[in-house]
């Protein structure tokens, strides 16, 4: 099922999966203020693209999911 999904280069979805940023409700980019990487923090509050079919969306729930357990843990690992 799609919506379970976000296209991500390889070292997006690094970042993605450890926490250094999470998609809000939104849908928008919400990098943790403690990142001190330029290069994600240029993605800080940037809409993704939002498929026309609801279908291809991501799922409101797995957001969720991702910014109240996943959001912030990179920092537990330095």
């Amino acid at each position: 099922m799609p919506s379970n999904g976000i296209a991500l280069c390889r070292d997006m979805h690094w970042a993605f999966d450890k926490g250094m940023f999470t998609v809000d409700d939104n849908l928008k980019v919400v990098v943790h203020p403690e990142v001190e990487s330029d290069y994600l923090k240029q993605y800080n509050n940037k809409s993704l693209y939002i498929p026309e079919n609801a279908f291809f969306r991501p799922d409101i729930n797995n957001l969720r999911y991702h910014q109240t357990h996943i959001f912030g843990l990179y920092s537990t690992y330095i």
